[in-house]
Formats: C-alpha cells, sequence, structure tokens
C-alpha cells in the first residue's frame, strides 16, 4: 500500500490511509504484547518480524483489509477451528479492518512459527 519504499516501521505506518491505521496498530501492539523479543524490521517493503534472524511473520495494510503472513499448511491445521472466523487466501490471512486479532490466537501462531524454525535449525545441525 505504501507509495515509496518504507525504512523502518514507523515509515510505513505514516504511508498507510488512516482507516487502515487502527486495526494495523493494534495488531503491532498485540504482537509486541505476545512476543516482545521479536526484531521488527521491514522486508519485501512491509513491517516483518523476525525470529534467529528468519522471518517469523509479517503483516500489511490493503484497501479494505490487512493481511498476516504466513499461514502455512500447518497453521491451517493446528488453528483450523479459529481460522474458520476469518478467510485465508494462500499463505495469507485476511482480516477486515474492523476485526482484531486476539493476542491470544497471536500467540499460536507465533509459538508455531517459532517451533518451525527452531526445527529447521536443529535439522540443519544434523
Amino acid at each position: 500500500m505504501p507509495r515509496k519504499a518504507p525504512k523502518n516501521v514507523s515509515d510505513y505506518f505514516r504511508s498507510i490511509p488512516p482507516g487502515s491505521k487502527t486495526g494495523m496498530k493494534k495488531l503491532r501492539a498485540n504482537i509486541k504484547k505476545v512476543f516482545p523479543e521479536g526484531e521488527e524490521t521491514i522486508s519485501y517493503q512491509i513491517p516483518t518480524i523476525k525470529y534467529k534472524g528468519k522471518m517469523l511473520m509479517a503483516y500489511a495494510a490493503f484497501t479494505k483489509h490487512y493481511s498476516l503472513f504466513p499461514v502455512n499448511k500447518l497453521i491451517k491445521k493446528a488453528l483450523s477451528e479459529e481460522l474458520k472466523k476469518y478467510r485465508v487466501k494462500g499463505f495469507t490471512l485476511q482480516v477486515g479492518f474492523d476485526q482484531v486479532l486476539p493476542a491470544s490466537f497471536l500467540k499460536k501462531i507465533i509459538r508455531i512459527r517459532k517451533w518451525e524454525i527452531d526445527e529447521k535449525e536443529m535439522l540443519k545441525k544434523r
């Protein structure tokens, strides 16, 4: 959604329309609440949270919704009931600006993604 490439997350938020900021700010706050040790950065021109230098999740504002990435096969299987409340397209969770992803739900997604990253790291060491 931003017109020019943001240098940091604050730049990204300055560039999105006012109507999308409330939901996005709440999402960002909830991510920080449940995963304060996450490294917040910009990757592919959108806010990204890293864990051990790897992309844990990312989020972005669009015209009528905001999205959370990735919602992969493991997350879809583990959280299938909770995901029914939202629109999932491919590896993207789409959320209306009037909806808030609960911190408890984000915590589950983060836990799964951390496990995936840790598992891949452990397998590389073998």
